[in-house]
């Protein structure tokens, strides 16, 4: 078992090469408590960049005594010492570098996480250095996009505006020094706070319970077709752009619903008519910003009552009669993968990626029980529509779903990944090689019983023996690790309901504690708090019900309905 690791790098310095090995030292010497440090020759890693192979590709062999690392480009070489960490080996007994030999390379181009910033969730309270600290560790993974809905600004008071606008420029910064691609997220006629009402939005069709959101609603749209209120959309626009001003912006992603909408007869359809040209003026406006930004065109919830409103048919017109200005498109449902593009392909030819639900399926509060991971879920979606998807962008609301942002960044990385197998490297490497199958099989049965109609006392006790079973042979470190705390804690909470379902226990309210710690949701709002005794004390709650859990559907919680 090694002590130290030396490595020896053959490349030219440059500061995005020192971000990578900044994050290899750290997170080595968290994870095996092993010395890090620059070597010479008889060192255990000879790092090299060598242009010409694969874009953020590389390889790993036996060099002599040692093992090799190279790669195109530096993002390739931070993938490749991802795979030289979550291959090695760890435990009690000490750190024994990777035997895993070979070459890899991204079969898609997006392999991102959206980071939702609602609700005082964990992505908006942390601080700069928790939220980068985490992003390095994804893109170990295989990540290479960021995409964030940061609030607008004239919401917010001084000094809170001032202090959210350096928190931003902070991450994206930050993102841009490593080489990630950045992604800004609109809902582009949703309005904050009151809309003088000649320039509102009409209703528009929705499902019963609402699905695109305009039940939430209903007057705080924008509508782009009145003169007065596409200038008001593109005002405040214009001065979130300027924000921005200096830093990298990749692309511009833009929501139809969710919020946003509008069911005038100028704009209806509106993801085939209101929303698409909207979106046109939205990444013209940017582009006067960041004259290199895509447009990357959402269709979350288009279609969705059973009777369809045309919007995926009127879209693949426009686009094949005007589409220059529009670069992706982002894709994906509730439930299983749209229709549309499977039967007749992606609108416009253009690449498309998914938006995974990682997040919000199976039970309210969303992350409320602890961790939730649901790898076959993922898999069966995935394997519905990867034959189309160059990536995705998985909706994050904390990191409670660590697991489920793995599995996807991995697919995104090779879409014939086994999802059994990530799960395996996950364990491994975040909690010791000993602990691979009781982690494994533990996690199997948490998805199983992770929708409140399958949650059973044997299934919540079995699991909670195999995480036990695997904490007894971790180290100290990955056993006080909050990836662990939150997988054992759901553990716990499920038994404790079981057990007494009438009240909660002090067993677990305790655990709805630690996880508000672990979240930082002292603030949080309903969907995504824990309900810790604490917080129905608190003063300042207003979604204390499941006000959200009905506006995804009840069918999305039903493993039946993902064919």
């Amino acid at each position: 078992m090694a002590e130290k690791v030396e490595y020896q790098l053959l490349a030219s310095p440059s500061a995005r090469l020192n971000h990578v090995m900044r994050i290899f030292t750290r997170v080595l010497g968290e994870k095996s408590g092993v010395d890090v440090q620059a070597g010479g020759e008889a060192s255990l890693l000879r790092l090299a960049i060598r242009p010409g192979s694969p874009e953020n590709g590389y390889c790993i062999a036996t060099e002599g005594d040692g093992i090799g690392i190279s790669a195109s480009d530096e993002l390739g070489l931070l993938y490749g010492l991802g795979k030289f960490l979550h291959t090695s080996t760890y435990g009690p007994a000490g750190f024994s570098p990777s035997s895993w030999r070979g070459a890899s390379a991204p079969d898609g181009h997006t392999r991102g996480i959206y980071f939702a910033n609602n609700f005082g969730n964990w992505n908006y309270t942390c601080t700069v250095e928790a939220f980068t600290g985490y992003l390095e560790e994804l893109v170990l993974w295989g990540l290479n996009t960021v995409a964030f809905n940061f609030v607008l600004y004239d919401n917010l008071p001084e000094p809170e505006r001032g202090e959210y606008l350096r928190r931003n420029r902070q991450i994206i910064e930050h993102a841009n020094g490593l080489g990630l691609k950045v992604v800004l997220l609109y809902a582009p006629n949703f309005g904050f706070g009151p809309i003088p009402p000649e320039i509102q939005a009409s209703p528009f069709p929705d499902t019963n319970p609402a699905r695109r959101g305009a039940g939430d609603n209903p007057v705080s749209f924008v509508c782009p077709s009145k003169p007065e209120g596409h200038a008001f959309i593109m005002s405040r626009l214009r001065d979130d752009f300027s924000y921005y001003s200096g830093l990298t912006i990749d692309s511009i992603a833009t929501f139809p619903y969710d919020a946003g909408g509008c069911g005038c007869a100028d704009c209806w359809p509106w993801g085939a008519k209101g929303f698409p040209l909207l979106s046109r003026d939205v990444i013209a406006l940017a582009r006067e910003q960041f004259p290199a930004c895509k447009l990357i065109l959402c269709t979350w919830c288009y279609d969705v009552r059973e009777e369809s409103d045309g919007e995926y048919e009127g879209l693949a017109r426009l686009l094949a009669s005007d589409g220059d200005w529009c670069d992706m498109i982002m894709a994906d449902a509730h439930g299983n993968f749209p229709t549309y593009p499977l039967e007749h392909g992606v609108p416009g030819g253009l690449p498309m990626i998914n938006f995974a639900e990682i997040s919000m399926w199976g039970r309210f509060p969303w992350g409320g029980s602890g961790a939730n991971p649901f790898p076959r879920r993922i898999a069966d979606l995935w394997g519905q529509a990867k034959h189309l998807l160059d990536g995705g962008l998985p909706y994050s609301e904390g990191r409670f779903e660590d697991i489920n942002k793995v599995i996807c960044i991995s697919l995104f990385w090779n879409r014939e990944a086994e999802a059994v197998e990530i799960i395996r490297d996950y364990a491994n490497f975040e909690f010791g090689t000993a602990t691979i199958q009781s982690v494994s099989e533990a996690i199997d049965i948490l998805e199983t019983i992770y929708p409140e109609s399958t949650l059973t006392l044997e299934g919540a006790e079995r699991a909670l023996t195999l995480l036990r079973s695997a904490e007894s042979v971790m180290t100290s470190g990955a056993r006080s690790g909050w990836r662990w705390r939150i997988l054992l804690l759901r553990a716990i909470i499920d038994v404790e309901r079981m057990r007494s379902p009438d009240c909660v226990t002090e067993a677990r309210n305790a655990a709805y504690e630690e996880l508000t710690r672990i979240y930082l949701a002292g603030k949080a709002g309903g969907p995504v708090a824990p309900r810790a005794r604490s917080f129905f004390e608190r003063p300042d709650i207003h979604l204390k019900g499941p006000r959200f859990a009905s506006h995804i559907g009840e069918h999305a919680s039903d493993p039946s309905q993902i064919t």
